[in-house]
């Protein structure tokens, strides 16, 4: 766990770039006990564009953890309460950073009313989901560029945030 409490902000347009690049670390270094060479350049492959990225996190709600102004993580989440991102840099894995973002998009979503959130969780993701008291709905095989990726749909209901 980290010692320090990371400082969570508001994604800027700015920041996109570096989100990009820390996904595209996450998927290819910490995932890599998990999914193939294949499946992760599926997932994650070389020419991801910032711009592309910042169309599909324009409707989210994203927040980014930092640790002495250096990117540790992200996660991104919708009006209907998809986790659709949660990805820590490696180099900040297994120290809180996804629960700490996890945590705070939890009490965002609860005081914004809803009732269940849900996601689609990779192997390295699912553990911090069920840490938090999610469940698994049902595994999945989604096709990306003709490569099968497994994923677990995931949900967990939200009671009203206490006064």
């Amino acid at each position: 766990m980290l010692r320090a409490r990371p400082v969570l902000r508001a994604h800027r347009p700015g920041d996109t770039a570096a989100v990009v690049a820390l996904f595209r670390a996450a998927v290819h270094e910490t995932a890599a006990s998990h999914y193939d060479t294949a499946q992760r350049n599926a997932w994650a492959p070389v020419d991801l564009q910032a711009a592309d990225w910042e169309t599909r996190l324009a409707d989210q709600h994203v927040l980014l953890a930092e640790c002495d102004g250096e990117l540790a993580g992200f996660i991104a989440w919708d009006d209907d309460g998809l986790v659709d991102l949660l990805f820590t840099a490696p180099t900040f894995g297994r120290r809180g950073i996804a629960t700490a973002l996890y945590l705070e998009a939890e009490t965002r979503m609860r005081a914004a009313g809803l009732r269940e959130a849900s996601t689609f969780a990779s192997h390295v993701s699912r553990p911090v989901f069920e840490r938090q008291g999610w469940r698994v709905v049902h595994a999945q095989t989604v096709q990306l560029d003709g490569v099968g990726l497994e994923r677990f749909r995931m949900c967990k209901a939200l009671p009203p945030a206490s006064d």
